[in-house]
């Protein structure tokens, strides 16, 4: 009895001591991480963190705190020749402090086409996220064994907080090789980091491209939404949903049969008849159509219907509703100010200053919306 007692007395003194212990532990089931999250943290590995807020490139940030000075504030169509946005790329003496870095810019990106060019086409990266669950397919989408700044050694990348890093904002809002030669429909100027855009999917996101003004002219032997859109292409990017609006009268069948790619037939919603910017309208796509979507998809918006007075409202829209700032991830835009170098193709829809411009561009990127100049 006096050993059976003992035995009692010792386990019952053992697990009090072991309830004091465990009341100090967390018994939880711990939470294993998803591919998905795997993915992401050794993103950051080989990538970077992603930033909390926009950073503009030296030149960008040096524009904008220079506009005034520059005369870009200049809103009056008949001193448009006096509105020179190319000044800064052809005379060191305009702005000096950034001429050099325009240069070395310049080169860089001319040398960023040619690596595009030369960039073998991949598979859509969705449909390995959707299989995997994971990130790791959007390696594929980098284009140097560095990334982008392998490419653009000199520093002057724009990082915006959602979608990596984009060419910075400059004048003349194109290509700067237009400030040496008319190259007004040169494209090869927009800068999208594709492998950074990659890894903001999710196996639910779609991806959306809504076209207002969806002209298929001819420009310059290119259609530049079909331009953008096989751009995106070959970089892993298909886009399951693609909403064209256009005024213009057009053939339905003639659309269909002559002008709309193959490639795109599967995705695409013709819509032959103005937008409107009435807030709240159902012709006004940022209402009717984007928030039909959640933050988890990519959305891209293109505006270019040459009224000023639809698409200035219609992008102030965009800039002061932060429930669009996190539907809204690439946001392209041909706003007609008044500048001498592109004059002679916005001949009289000029209006506003440049300065005006690069305030809702900037203004956009610093909500998280990744702005273009586009052509």
């Amino acid at each position: 009895s006096f050993l059976a007692l003992s035995s009692f007395l010792f386990i019952t003194l053992l697990s009090r001591q072991l309830l004091t212990c465990s009341s100090s532990v967390d018994i939880s089931t711990p939470q294993i991480p998803t591919p998905i999250q795997n993915a992401t943290t050794n993103s950051a590995e080989v990538s970077r963190e992603t930033v909390q807020e926009y950073k503009p490139a030296k030149i960008e940030k040096y524009i904008m705190d220079h506009l005034v000075e520059l005369g870009m504030d200049n809103d009056v169509r008949g001193q448009a020749r006096n509105i020179k946005g190319c000044a800064i790329w052809q005379d060191p003496k305009v702005a000096p402090e950034i001429y050099d870095d325009l240069q070395s810019f310049r080169e860089e990106l001319n040398n960023y086409y040619k690596e595009i060019n030369e960039f073998e086409p991949i598979p859509d990266l969705m449909t390995s996220i959707r299989e995997t669950n994971s990130h790791d397919v959007c390696k594929k989408a980098r284009i140097h064994e560095e990334g982008l700044q392998g490419l653009f050694p000199g520093g002057q990348l724009s990082e915006s907080s959602s979608g990596g890093f984009i060419e910075p904002l400059y004048m003349p809002m194109r290509h700067p090789n237009h400030c040496f030669w008319a190259a007004p429909e040169d494209m090869a100027y927009f800068i999208h980091d594709f492998e950074e855009i990659c890894r903001t999917l999710k196996p639910t996101s779609r991806r959306v491209l809504i076209d207002i003004g969806a002209s298929f002219s001819m420009h310059d032997k290119i259609v530049p939404i079909v331009w953008l859109l096989e751009l995106y292409k070959k970089f892993g990017f298909t886009f399951d949903h693609i909403y064209g609006f256009e005024l213009t009268p057009t053939n339905t069948s003639d659309f269909y049969n002559e002008l709309l790619p193959d490639e795109f037939m599967a995705s695409y919603h013709w819509i032959n008849t103005a937008v409107t910017s009435e807030i709240g309208h159902k012709l006004n796509p940022l209402d009717s159509i984007v928030r039909k979507f959640n933050k988890d998809d990519f959305i891209i918006v293109k505006l270019d219907i040459d009224h000023y007075d639809t698409e200035i409202p219609l992008a102030k829209q965009l800039l002061s509703d932060e429930s669009l700032h996190e539907l809204v991830d690439h946001f392209y835009f041909e706003n007609h100010v008044i500048m001498d170098e592109m004059g002679a193709w916005w001949t009289n829809t000029m209006k506003g200053s440049v300065k005006s411009s690069f305030d809702l561009f900037y203004g956009l990127r610093e909500k998280g919306v990744s702005s273009h100049f586009w052509i």
